[in-house]
């Protein structure tokens, strides 16, 4: 559809490049971006793929040392993709330890972190579903979430509950979440949200619902 318009289609990869495998031939998106701290790697490093022919039409963002072919008072020449986009010193060592992440996920296999996350959102929601207040936003199925869950609790804020849960170390964003709009069409305010990934277990989600509940009694 974005295609049939004349425009270009950029995709925000970042949630599903370390849980699903993708393919950007079959997407034919003209873009796809991610960032490598989702997937084990350092803050400050991440991707973006782009079409070729979209490379080439594109100028530099920024200027910098090794990204011109020649230049002097009155012309520059940029040298050819990805170096025309890569001013100045590189991240060399964000992007040795991505590579690495990248790596290590492959060596583990994407199916099988997918079946292990599968497994933790069945344990999480059928937990949440047995606590009174707690409202469960998303796909009512596991297998059609990625690793995580965003909930809302009726009459407690989210930022009260995510202090007393860090508090006994669970670590649970709170917050809009980057979509106040969307909060607002399900008549909720902020909302908590468990992510969870490979190195997780059903002990730390039972730790979860445990102190969920306490938090719940405590400041209802």
């Amino acid at each position: 559809m974005v295609h049939a318009y004349g425009a270009l289609l950029v995709v925000d990869g970042a949630q599903a490049i370390p849980h699903l495998q993708i393919d950007v031939q079959a997407l034919n998106c003209d873009f796809y971006a991610f960032s490598g701290h989702k997937m084990l790697a350092p803050m400050g490093i991440g991707v973006l793929y782009a079409k070729a022919a979209i490379l080439n039409q594109m100028l530099p963002y920024q200027l910098g040392g090794g990204m011109i072919e020649s230049v002097s008072l009155d012309k520059v020449v940029f040298a050819p993709y990805p170096e025309k986009f890569e001013a100045g010193t590189p991240n060399v060592a964000g992007g040795v330890a991505l590579a690495a992440a990248i790596d290590y996920l492959e060596k583990i296999g994407l199916a099988k972190i997918r079946a292990h996350e599968i497994a933790l959102s069945r344990y999480l929601l059928n937990g949440l579903a047995q606590i009174k207040k707690v409202r469960v936003f998303g796909q009512a199925a596991a297998s059609e979430r990625t690793g995580l869950v965003s909930f809302y609790v009726e009459g407690v804020h989210a930022h009260d509950l995510s202090d007393f849960l860090a508090k006994k170390n669970l670590a649970l964003r709170a917050g809009f979440h980057c979509a106040m709009p969307l909060h607002q069409s399900h008549a909720c305010g902020a909302t908590l949200r468990a992510s969870y990934y490979l190195y997780n277990s059903e002990k730390d989600l039972e730790s979860l619902l445990i102190n969920l509940t306490e938090a719940i009694n405590y400041y209802g």
